[in-house]
């Protein structure tokens, strides 16, 4: 009785042993080509640091300016044809007066000038003095006050002034010359300290004048 052939035997496959070697070997890896980059990248900085430092520095005289330097010239050459110069302020030829109004006063020194709104009527008021007379005691002197205006049909009286000392009592004047008109002048005995001058219109103050009266 025959035998049919005998089936081949599948070869064991050989088992890995512990701590052998993997005989697959790794892919090389791409170190020089990293490197390289890395290289490139240093020498692309420095020379950029060493672009930047010579733009940056100023060169000798008669070298061209860098282009940041340029650009800011020109924007400033921009900005000065689009808007002109700034003007630098002066001072006015003549120093800039007050003006004063019924209700809307003005305390001024001695020797001010005022310019005046009255309504319609306009024009400029100045109190001068005091004046004082030789021979006074040392306690009080008696001196005077003159008052100016200019304008047309700006006149003053003598009854709209009043004089008050430092202790707000009002020192009695008497007029020195005609009493109204476009100058008016008043005499009085003035005690030593702070004095002022009001003059009043309407019943409403327009000016008052503020001096020290000093007795040596």
């Amino acid at each position: 009785m025959s035998r049919g052939p005998i089936p081949a035997r599948a070869r064991p496959q050989p088992r890995a042993r512990a701590g052998a070697r993997s005989r697959v070997r790794p892919r090389a890896r791409s170190r020089p080509r990293a490197l390289a980059a890395a290289g490139l990248a240093a020498l692309a900085g420095l020379a950029l640091l060493a672009t930047g430092c010579s733009a940056s520095a100023p060169g000798p005289a008669g070298a061209p300016r860098s282009p940041a330097g340029a650009a800011g010239a020109a924007g400033a050459a921009r900005t000065e044809r689009e808007l002109g110069r700034v003007p630098i302020p002066t001072a006015p030829a003549t120093p800039l007066q007050p003006t004063a109004s019924p209700g809307r006063a003005q305390l001024v020194a001695m020797g001010v000038r005022v310019h005046v709104v009255l309504g319609a009527l306009g024009g400029t008021i100045t109190a001068l003095g005091p004046e004082f007379a030789a021979g006074s005691s040392m306690d009080r002197r008696a001196g005077r006050v003159t008052v100016r205006t200019t304008g047309p049909g700006l006149r003053v009286c003598a009854g709209e002034f009043a004089f008050h000392d430092e202790l707000g009592r009002r020192v009695p004047v008497h007029t020195v010359g005609p009493s109204c008109g476009a100058a008016v002048t008043l005499a009085g005995t003035f005690d030593s300290g702070h004095t002022t001058l009001t003059w009043t219109r309407a019943r409403l103050t327009v000016v008052t004048w503020d001096f020290e009266v000093e007795l040596d």
